[in-house]
Protein backbone atom coordinates (compact mmCIF):
# COMPACT_ATOMS: atom_id res chain seq x y z
CA UNK A 1 0.00 0.00 0.00
CA UNK A 2 1.62 3.56 -0.80
CA UNK A 3 1.17 5.56 1.54
CA UNK A 4 0.92 9.57 0.22
CA UNK A 5 0.33 13.23 1.34
CA UNK A 6 -3.32 13.09 0.06
CA UNK A 7 -4.43 9.99 1.72
CA UNK A 8 -2.45 11.16 5.15
CA UNK A 9 -5.05 13.96 4.44
CA UNK A 10 -7.83 11.92 3.32
CA UNK A 11 -7.79 9.81 6.68
CA UNK A 12 -6.80 12.54 9.22
CA UNK A 13 -9.60 13.94 11.66
CA UNK A 14 -9.72 17.61 11.62
CA UNK A 15 -12.22 17.14 14.26
CA UNK A 16 -9.32 17.47 17.05
CA UNK A 17 -7.84 20.27 15.77
CA UNK A 18 -8.39 23.63 18.53
CA UNK A 19 -7.33 27.30 18.59
CA UNK A 20 -7.63 28.76 22.22
CA UNK A 21 -6.78 32.04 24.00
CA UNK A 22 -6.61 33.01 27.55
CA UNK A 23 -6.25 36.18 28.99
CA UNK A 24 -4.66 36.00 33.13
CA UNK A 25 -3.79 38.07 35.65
CA UNK A 26 -0.70 37.61 37.42
CA UNK A 27 -0.17 38.45 40.96
CA UNK A 28 3.73 39.00 40.92
CA UNK A 29 6.29 40.06 38.49
CA UNK A 30 7.44 37.88 35.83
CA UNK A 31 11.35 38.73 35.05
CA UNK A 32 11.61 40.08 31.38
CA UNK A 33 14.89 41.12 29.19
CA UNK A 34 14.44 43.98 27.11
CA UNK A 35 17.03 46.60 25.54
CA UNK A 36 17.76 49.84 27.60
CA UNK A 37 18.64 53.24 25.59
CA UNK A 38 20.94 55.26 27.60
CA UNK A 39 22.13 57.38 25.01
CA UNK A 40 23.80 60.58 26.70
CA UNK A 41 23.15 64.09 25.90
CA UNK A 42 25.57 65.15 23.17
CA UNK A 43 27.74 68.03 24.18
CA UNK A 44 29.60 67.71 20.90
CA UNK A 45 26.86 67.33 18.69
CA UNK A 46 27.83 63.93 17.98
CA UNK A 47 24.84 61.46 18.56
CA UNK A 48 25.85 58.07 19.62
CA UNK A 49 23.22 55.57 21.10
CA UNK A 50 23.91 53.48 23.32
CA UNK A 51 21.88 50.21 24.37
CA UNK A 52 21.90 48.03 27.36
CA UNK A 53 20.14 44.84 28.29
CA UNK A 54 18.02 44.96 30.75
CA UNK A 55 16.52 42.73 33.33
CA UNK A 56 13.02 44.08 33.99
CA UNK A 57 10.80 42.88 37.45
CA UNK A 58 7.59 45.08 36.79
CA UNK A 59 4.34 43.26 36.97
CA UNK A 60 3.07 43.66 33.25
CA UNK A 61 -0.37 42.33 33.79
CA UNK A 62 -2.70 41.47 31.69
CA UNK A 63 -1.47 38.42 30.16
CA UNK A 64 -2.45 36.51 26.49
CA UNK A 65 -2.14 33.23 25.37
CA UNK A 66 -2.51 32.19 22.29
CA UNK A 67 -2.20 28.24 21.38
CA UNK A 68 -3.06 25.97 18.49
CA UNK A 69 -2.89 22.05 19.13
CA UNK A 70 -4.67 19.13 18.27
CA UNK A 71 -6.62 16.79 20.52
CA UNK A 72 -7.68 12.91 21.43
CA UNK A 73 -9.97 12.32 23.11
CA UNK A 74 -10.32 8.55 24.94
CA UNK A 75 -13.04 7.04 27.10
CA UNK A 76 -11.60 8.76 30.92
CA UNK A 77 -8.10 10.72 28.93
CA UNK A 78 -7.91 13.64 26.98
CA UNK A 79 -4.36 14.12 24.97
CA UNK A 80 -3.46 17.19 23.45
CA UNK A 81 -0.76 18.40 22.24
CA UNK A 82 -0.17 22.17 21.22
CA UNK A 83 2.27 25.35 20.18
CA UNK A 84 1.66 28.53 21.94
CA UNK A 85 3.23 31.88 22.42
CA UNK A 86 2.19 33.79 26.54
CA UNK A 87 3.09 37.61 26.43
CA UNK A 88 1.91 40.74 27.88
CA UNK A 89 -0.51 42.55 27.01
CA UNK A 90 0.49 46.08 28.97
CA UNK A 91 4.39 46.36 27.36
CA UNK A 92 5.62 46.22 24.24
CA UNK A 93 9.21 45.29 25.89
CA UNK A 94 7.77 42.37 26.72
CA UNK A 95 8.88 39.39 23.90
CA UNK A 96 7.06 36.91 25.60
CA UNK A 97 7.38 33.39 25.35
CA UNK A 98 6.87 30.61 22.76
CA UNK A 99 7.06 26.70 23.54
CA UNK A 100 5.30 23.24 23.07
CA UNK A 101 3.17 21.46 25.32
CA UNK A 102 1.37 18.32 25.99
CA UNK A 103 -1.08 17.49 28.06
CA UNK A 104 -2.81 14.76 29.82
CA UNK A 105 -6.50 15.48 31.21
CA UNK A 106 -7.71 12.44 33.25
CA UNK A 107 -11.65 12.17 33.99
CA UNK A 108 -12.22 9.77 36.47
CA UNK A 109 -16.39 10.20 36.33
CA UNK A 110 -16.69 10.35 32.35
CA UNK A 111 -19.52 8.38 31.27
CA UNK A 112 -18.53 5.60 28.68
CA UNK A 113 -19.33 6.45 25.56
Amino acid sequence: MECTLATLIACFSWGGFYVDTEMSYQDRAVPYHYWKNVSPRPRSGVIETAFVSTISYEQESPYMRNAIGYQLKFRSVDLSAELFHDSSMKSDKDRGVNGVGIRARWFPFRARR
